[in-house]
């Protein structure tokens, strides 16, 4: 195996997964009883920042799925601590989507798009790896979700092939 190895899950603010870590510690006021959810255009233009930020800052990405109000990843880094660079990924991602989206709806802003911690395991073999790769691959099916648009498959697909050469 090539450094450390991580499953990366991070969600949207306010999600059904930002409210159950809330619940679980104390109380910081109202949550909203809908929850956001971004599909189609908006899914793609986030699936586009992200795999885009994560190419700029020099993410070696082997698997990615967004699934609406969630993403999971796998990285692989040489320093085990990658919170800065998940932090820089989640922070300048969640900035240029509010500058575009902002463009093409000049009424709506999304202020901290993500939440603020995210989840993190360290992967210690090539089957571990192998089986959190294919739960990546197979999350927005368990979801219920359908597969990515062309667009984005192809963009997530280069992200990858781009880290595999």
């Amino acid at each position: 195996m090539e450094g450390v190895i991580s499953h990366v899950v991070f969600t949207v603010k306010n999600s059904r997964y930002d409210l159950q870590r809330i619940k679980r510690k104390k109380s910081v006021g109202l949550i909203s009883p809908t929850f956001p959810f971004f599909e189609n255009e908006q899914e793609d233009l986030i699936i586009k920042i992200l795999c885009d930020v994560a190419s700029e800052l020099g993410l070696n990405i082997k698997a990615f799925n967004f699934c609406g109000d969630h993403v999971h990843t796998i990285v692989v880094s040489d320093n085990p601590d990658i919170s800065k660079k998940i932090g820089l990924w989640k922070g300048k991602s969640a900035y240029l989507y509010n500058v575009q989206s902002q463009s093409r709806n000049p009424v709506k802003i999304t202020q901290n798009l993500w939440a603020k911690s995210y989840y993190q395991k360290t992967i210690t073999s090539k089957n571990e790896q192998e089986k959190q790769i294919s739960y990546i691959n197979n999350n927005r099916k368990k979801h219920g979700l359908a597969p990515l648009s062309k667009m984005s498959a192809n963009i997530v697909h280069a992200l990858i092939q781009d880290k595999d050469e």
